[in-house]
């Protein structure tokens, strides 16, 4: 049950590099980009999900909250932001930043 929980988008990136690989067109290179970049992203959110409800369930309310347990996933909460922040708002602040670079420009 925990490969399924957890490896569905482990899958989706084995996919994703199957389709860089293949020498089939950039079309499916192009696939292969959004659905990596989507499953970089799906991995870090199932798994602060799924890691949370598991733990829900087999930890009692004390050690869940106190101790090594509760350090852990402080930590773990921490490394998903980071990715988060790294994989979403850094190509969004770069696509904001190319917009209002180009909006400057003026057509002759």
């Amino acid at each position: 049950m925990i490969c399924l929980r957890l490896g569905w988008p482990i899958a989706g990136l084995m996919l994703t590099a199957t389709f860089l690989a293949s020498s089939w067109g950039n079309d499916l290179r192009m696939l292969g980009t959004i659905i990596g970049y989507t499953m970089i992203v799906s991995v870090t959110i199932n798994s602060y999900f799924q890691i949370r409800s598991m733990l829900r369930r087999s930890l009692p309310e004390q050690i869940r909250t106190q101790g090594p347990v509760a350090i852990w996933r402080k930590i773990g909460t921490t490394i998903c932001v980071i990715i988060l922040l790294v994989f979403v708002g850094g190509p969004f602040g770069f696509g904001v930043a190319c917009l209002i670079m180009l909006s400057q420009y003026q057509i002759r």
